[in-house]
């Protein structure tokens, strides 16, 4: 008597999910790495800015890489920045036309503040120094997360 062929099927099916799953997941991954930003020509001035910037840290280490200031936190923002911008980016670069070098890339005060919050605990710091919420972080601080000069 043949063995039934659902369960053999079930695991073919199972084991191309697990292959995509772990293809995606590996993809999210790598396009999240600084390194890779900067391997489009409309980046690498900024990415080359980034690493003599304050937030690159070390190599295997940056104190704040692309999609920490990028995008927003969690598993939400994360998608967002890499689906629906990514995509964008890509059809930019592929099929646009990119510019020379990306010309702005507006990152919210929100997001400085999930890692500088607490220096505005600090009253000394905090009584000569204006809110996010009263002036744009990078427009006194842009020159020392990406040194690069502006288009």
């Amino acid at each position: 008597m043949a063995r039934p062929r659902r369960p053999r099927l079930l695991w073919i099916w199972l084991s191309v999910f697990a292959a995509i799953a772990v293809l995606l997941v590996v993809a999210l991954e790598v396009t999240s790495q600084p390194w890779f930003c900067g391997t489009c020509h409309e980046m690498t001035p900024a990415y080359e800015g980034w690493l003599d910037g304050s937030h690159a840290g070390e190599p295997d280490d940056p104190t704040a890489d692309c999609m920490d200031c990028h995008s927003d936190p969690g598993i939400v923002g994360y998608l967002h920045a890499h689906v629906v911008l990514g995509l964008r980016d890509v059809y930019v670069h592929f099929i646009a036309g990119p510019p020379e070098q990306v010309e702005e890339s507006y990152v919210p005060e929100s997001r400085c503040l999930l890692c500088h919050q607490d220096e505005f605990d600090d009253e000394e710091f905090a009584k000569d120094h204006p809110t996010g919420e009263d002036e744009y972080c990078a427009e006194c601080h842009r020159d020392s997360i990406h040194t690069n000069d502006r288009p």
